[in-house]
């Protein structure tokens, strides 16, 4: 039997871009298994990337050194040139005792540095804000505002922002609330600047700021087929958007009009949408205040209005039960599940059962508060 090493060079190559799919392990195994190896695995050493900063601070720093030097020693030797067609990034967090001013300076560029090397390749992104919650605020480091709205990304298919992470998206604050275009009007829009993600299919946003802007999404990714949007703000009745441009049930309208509604959804070609709701308000302690049963009556009238859009839609589309509150840990391992489904192409996360797309009383019935158990 032949030597893995001594394959064609090309089918090398596709074997270990299938095999590079895991944030940067089995690319740098390859690399010190031996000399053949390290030197065909070098151009998809860097397929997937995930820096979430568990082990060290400096990550990125590190990284980008790294990636920066194989980039000019590809150059020097006139081969392949790396590429990141995957990438997991988070927030960052402080070295102990650090001045958190001039980190946050050099953390904010480091980031644009990554992502302008690697949006012309990116098939898919992810950026987690909100990945670090259970440190002290002083101790991390947010991704950086307004977070190349303008630059190029030819080739990315799928992107995924949680709570926080929306300043890649159109944002809806309160300097542009007057020249967005909430009701799909036709009014200018401030972002009508932002750069076009042609090729973009598969968009996952939390219920964050500065992601509310639906009509410009729809302009700048007109090839969108499947849409998740997950942590859905239910504390406005009236389905408008709350403060900072968070998406009520008049957006989800928009995306899933009724049968018979002049017109059709904002995205033409939309195929699949998930509708997940935010975690239902908590008791505190052993008592529940008036205000927490004001919040749950509130978010019970929001579900059922969810319901009725559900119900009336053209297209069939799932209404999740709302999603339960979880501790960081857990979080931090269902971001990191569903990325790897992602780059492996198995799409899991995009795999609801049946009976959240059904329209019958049982489905609806699942909705409804069942007690703290649930939303803890």
């Amino acid at each position: 039997m032949p030597r893995f090493a001594s394959l064609p060079f090309d089918i090398l190559l596709l074997v270990i871009e299938q095999a590079c799919v895991d944030g940067g392990l089995t690319g740098r195994s390859l690399a010190l298994t031996c000399k053949s190896l390290h030197e065909t695995s070098h151009h998809s050493r860097y397929f997937s990337v995930k820096i979430t900063f568990r082990k060290t601070p400096q990550q990125l720093v590190q990284f980008l050194a790294c990636y920066t030097a194989s980039q000019a020693q590809a150059a020097e030797l006139r081969g392949p040139r790396p590429r990141i067609r995957h990438l997991f990034l988070t927030a960052g967090r402080l070295e102990p005792a650090s001045d958190a001013s001039p980190e946050l300076q050099r953390f904010h560029d480091a980031v644009r540095a990554l992502l302008a090397l690697a949006a012309a390749d990116l098939h898919s992104l992810t950026l987690r804000n909100d990945f670090h919650r259970d440190l002290p605020a002083a101790a991390r480091l947010p991704l950086p505002a307004a977070l190349l709205g303008a630059t190029r990304f030819p080739s990315l298919r799928a992107l995924s922002l949680d709570r926080g992470a929306g300043h890649f998206a159109p944002r809806l604050s309160d300097a542009d609330a007057g020249l967005s275009d909430p009701d799909g009007l036709g009014k200018p829009s401030a972002n009508a600047s932002l750069a076009a993600l042609p090729r973009l299919a598969r968009l996952e946003i939390a219920d964050g700021a500065e992601t509310a802007d639906l009509a410009c999404w729809a302009r700048r990714a007109p090839a969108l087929t499947h849409f998740r949007l997950w942590g859905l703000d239910c504390g406005r009745r009236d389905g408008t958007r709350g403060r900072a441009g968070k998406l009520g049930q008049r957006d989800v309208a928009r995306l899933a009009p009724s049968r018979g509604a002049l017109g059709g959804g904002l995205f033409v070609g939309l195929e699949k949408l998930i509708v997940e709701p935010g975690p239902w308000p908590a008791r505190a302690g052993d008592g529940e205040s008036r205000l927490v049963r004001r919040r749950r009556a509130r978010h019970q009238e929001v579900i059922w209005e969810l319901e009725s859009v559900h119900r009336e839609a053209e297209m069939r589309w799932a209404l999740l039960p709302a999603r339960r509150a979880a501790g960081a840990d857990e979080e931090r391992a269902r971001a990191e599940r569903e990325w790897g489904t992602e780059v492996e192409g198995t799409l899991d996360k995009w795999e609801v059962e049946e009976r959240w797309v059904e329209r019958t009383p049982e489905t609806y019935g699942s909705y409804v508060w069942r007690g703290p158990s649930k939303s803890a």
